[in-house]
């Protein structure tokens, strides 16, 4: 049984961790953008993760709804960013 104190400490990590892709993501466009980055496609790999962190904080924590949408515009921020970083990579092949 879970108890009460491991769903906090659960919703918590899960959070976090939703910051931290999206800071993963700004960071990595900001070093691509500086020529600092070797491996574009990096991010790409960590979709998933975005997918499972959101699905515990859905399906575990018991949230207000403020707080709810405010994890959702993160979630969305971060997939958004993924895109607009595919555009980018594309936008710069077809220049080399």
């Amino acid at each position: 049984m879970v108890k009460k104190l491991d769903k906090m400490v659960l919703c918590t990590l899960a959070i976090m961790g939703l910051r931290t892709q999206l800071s993963n993501v700004s960071n990595s466009i900001l070093d691509f953008t500086l020529g600092e980055r070797e491996d574009l496609y990096t991010l790409k790999k960590q979709i998933r993760a975005n997918t499972l962190y959101f699905d515990v904080v859905n399906n575990n924590c018991h949230l207000t709804s403020t707080l709810t949408k405010s994890i959702e515009k993160l979630f969305l921020d971060i997939n958004q960013l993924d895109i607009e970083w595919d555009a980018y990579v594309e936008f710069g092949k077809k220049r080399d």
